[in-house]
């Protein structure tokens, strides 16, 4: 096997990338194991089971498909939390009037 190594004239800037992550809390103060909130340049964002569910960037709200649409109970309770919303159906209504954006 060969192996080259290639040596740059200069180094080249790496991005610097704030992050933040923290476990969601159950309703007794835990830790939920699979519901993240990641706090980075981009905004707030909520994972559930590692998979994007909603980012919060200023005034925007996204929410991605098709996580967001009652995924799974668990999901949507945290969900509820993150967008401290009363129902999914206040979400829908949400979207429907486009307060809330959805993307794939």
């Amino acid at each position: 096997m060969v192996v080259y190594f290639v040596t740059l004239p200069y180094i080249l800037p790496l991005p610097c990338i704030t992050m933040r992550i923290q476990h969601m809390l159950t309703r007794g103060n835990n830790k939920a194991v699979n519901q993240l909130e990641i706090f980075d340049d981009d905004g707030k964002h909520f994972h559930s089971y590692g998979r994007r569910i909603c980012t919060i960037d200023g005034d925007r709200t996204i929410l991605y498909e098709p996580y967001w649409n009652f995924y799974s109970a668990t999901t949507n309770k945290y969900l509820l939390d993150f967008l401290n919303e009363y129902s999914i159906k206040d979400i829908r209504e949400k979207v429907r009037d486009g307060e809330y954006e959805v993307k794939e």
